[in-house]
Formats: structure tokens, sequence, C-alpha cells
């Protein structure tokens, strides 16, 4: 069985009427998970800087050329 976080973050990256709607209502502190939180983190971002979706493509180059992320987290990241 999916877990929530997981279920919410792929539709945020995949549903752009649902990333629209729930975006405003979620925080970090929500996720428990660090890569959970990660991806959350890179995805608001994207969304506020670029006003659309991330691509899968455009967040595995922004956790590859992150400096803050260990290789374990990019690996972890991308895999979610």
């Amino acid at each position: 069985m999916k877990r929530l976080e997981t279920t919410i973050l792929k539709n945020l990256i995949f549903n752009e009427d649902y990333t629209r709607k729930i975006i405003p209502f979620l925080k970090t502190e929500y996720f428990s998970d660090a890569i959970d939180k990660i991806l959350f983190n890179e995805i608001s971002d994207h969304l506020e800087q670029f006003k659309h979706l991330p691509t899968y493509e455009s967040l595995v180059i922004n956790f590859t050329e992150s400096r803050k992320l260990t290789e374990e987290q990019v690996r972890d990241s991308v895999e979610m």
C-alpha cells in the first residue's frame, strides 16, 4: 500500500489541477520522511519560481546539481 505522502508528492508533479488547489495548504512539516521533505521543497520552490509544474527531468537535474544534498539523498530523491 502506498503512503499518503508518496501519493501527494506524485500528484504534485503530475496533476496540475490538484497542485494548484492543494499547494497553498501544504507545509514541509506535514512530511515525516527527510526525502519527502526534500522533494516537497523542490516542487514548491519550482512552482514559486517558474509558475508551472516541474518535470521529472528538471527535478532530477536540480537534485544532482544540489550542493546541499548527499549522494544518498540525491539517489533516494530521484528514485522516489
